[in-house]
């Protein structure tokens, strides 16, 4: 029960921070009401829905990509440029522009009226770290090769990461939804906290790997790790035709259960 509480809190105050910073605005009281298309915030209907496009040279080691109700869907490449499709809710026609400060997506009204990312899908540098936050959307990553550390944060949605190579650290937090992993070749190190989704890792190699669900299963097939530390409140651990050298298990009220088809 406790830690149903912590993550209900989480998915709180995700939302909450990703709504201030959508309105760019540090320390202030936001209101805002979305649905049917719709986005109101501090009573300002923002009626114009727009894509911009954002393509550029990108020299830095990481990037935050943060977002309201939708989804951000990106894939690495082997280029040093960054080409992003940002879908922005605006009060005014062709009001806001989009940009990169230091490693953050930011936007500017020039009505100073305030704006919303809807959601960002494109491409990336392949090697960068990511730090990917959505309020009630899904985030999905492809592609990614030799990060130092890729973060994936969401408060309702699903978080999928698959085929990527030689990747430091991967963390995903989440408040509800599904966390899965596909095809990640020589991972170092994995985090997952789910308070009720479950936990999908497929067809990878993992040195280090620690789960935790409130109420959702952990479900493992075609893995190997080195060590893994899975705590689950109610949930339990299916492990199909994977290994591991050093193994913790904790289920609250779920089993174990190991198979290995013949």
């Amino acid at each position: 029960m406790l830690r149903k509480i912590v993550k209900t809190g989480l998915v709180v105050l995700i939302l909450s921070v990703i709504i201030i910073i959508l309105s760019g605005c540090d320390v202030c009281d936001i209101n805002i009401k979305t649905g049917k298309g719709k986005v109101i915030i501090n009573g300002v209907y923002l009626k114009h829905k727009r894509t911009i496009h954002l393509e550029e040279k990108y020299d830095l080691s990481s990037i935050k990509l943060k977002v309201g109700s939708g989804d951000i869907d990106v894939s690495g490449h082997n280029q040093n440029n960054i080409s992003l499709d940002v879908v922005i809710y605006e009060k005014e026609p062709d009001d806001v522009s989009v940009y990169l400060k230091d490693n953050l997506l930011k936007t500017k009204s020039v009505g100073h009226h305030p704006v919303y990312i809807d959601s960002i899908g494109g491409y990336l540098p392949e090697n960068i770290s990511l730090q990917l936050s959505a309020g009630s959307g899904d985030i999905y990553v492809i592609n990614f090769n030799s990060s130092p550390k890729i973060s994936v944060s969401t408060g309702s949605g699903n978080n999928e990461i698959t085929n990527c190579t030689n990747i430091g650290n991967i963390i995903a937090d989440m408040g509800s939804g599904d966390i899965v992993l596909d095809g990640m070749e020589n991972l170092k190190h994995l985090s997952t906290d789910s308070g009720s989704g479950d936990v999908y890792v497929n067809n990878s190699t993992i040195t280090d790997a620690d789960f935790e669900t409130g109420s959702g299963d952990i479900k493992i097939r075609n893995t190997q790790f080195e060590s893994i530390n899975a705590d689950t409140g109610s949930g339990d651990v299916i492990l199909k035709n994977s290994t591991y050298q050093n193994g913790t298990f904790d289920t609250g009220s779920g089993d174990v259960i190991e198979s290995r088809s013949t």
